[in-house]
């Protein structure tokens, strides 16, 4: 108990800037994107844009993909403008950010006997009308994709076991709009099965966001939930090192 009061003292958590980590992605999408137009590299051209985009901007300048990337070679400044314009959105990747929302908050909480860990894309998933399945079940049975919530982002087992639900959103519009509304379905979950499955799991809606007064008023709905956490990769880990080295 004495080695756990001492890492209280000195266990501080890991922070991320997210809208940074973003920034820096995009910056590095922009560069992919170019670099594969100057060295007529199709294949990391194509993997790395938005073709929508920039089947939008061939057909507003009646241009076919091949002529206009190499008139565009001839300058730098257009090329690099292009680039910028169809690579893909560093905002759209937000499964990479979840992952290192994960994996930080892992960092602090196996100080504590506490595993927290990426799980694969659709590995299990809660169904609406309650129950979680695994990707395996869900093909086998056949289940709609209409009939089950965002699947789970990561699993934690150690001194305490349970899900989390995790998103990073800077901005309003388009998708990102969607997540406070998947947010809200997910507690509402929570509420009305989460303690069927293993009474003993709690779930951790983890979200890092500048839309701070939306993340406010999801907070103080769900307060009192006794087995749903809503916070932020900080807020998460100082949870953790408040509630497991204070005993």
């Amino acid at each position: 108990m004495a080695t756990l009061n001492r890492l209280s003292k000195i266990c501080n958590p890991v922070r991320v800037n997210f809208q940074t980590l973003r920034d820096g992605r995009q910056d590095t999408n922009n560069k992919i994107v170019y670099d594969a137009i100057m060295s007529n590299d199709t294949k990391t051209f194509d993997n790395n844009i938005n073709s929508n985009q920039f089947n939008k901007i061939l057909l507003e300048l009646k241009k076919t993909q091949l002529d206009f990337l190499e008139e565009i070679k001839e300058n730098v400044l257009a090329c690099r403008l292009l680039a910028m314009n169809i690579s893909k959105k560093a905002s759209r990747q937000g499964t990479k950010d979840e992952k290192t929302q994960i994996t930080t908050c892992h960092t602090t909480s196996l100080q504590f006997g506490i595993t927290i860990e990426n799980l694969p894309a659709n590995s299990a998933r809660p169904l609406k009308q309650g129950g979680i399945i695994t990707n395996q079940q869900f093909k086998q049975q056949k289940i709609a994709k209409n009939d089950c919530l965002k699947s789970f982002d990561g699993r934690i087992t150690g001194n305490i076991t349970g899900w989390i639900f995790a998103k990073v959103v800077y901005g309003n519009g388009g998708h990102q709009d969607n997540v406070f509304q998947e947010t809200h379905d997910f507690c509402d979950w929570v509420i009305n099965y989460g303690k069927i499955e293993n009474p003993n799991d709690i779930f951790v809606v983890l979200i890092d966001t500048d839309l701070q007064q939306k993340f406010n008023e999801c907070k103080k709905k769900y307060e009192n939930i006794s087995n749903l956490l809503i916070e932020n990769h900080i807020t998460f880990q100082q949870y953790i090192i408040n509630t497991y080295s204070s005993n």
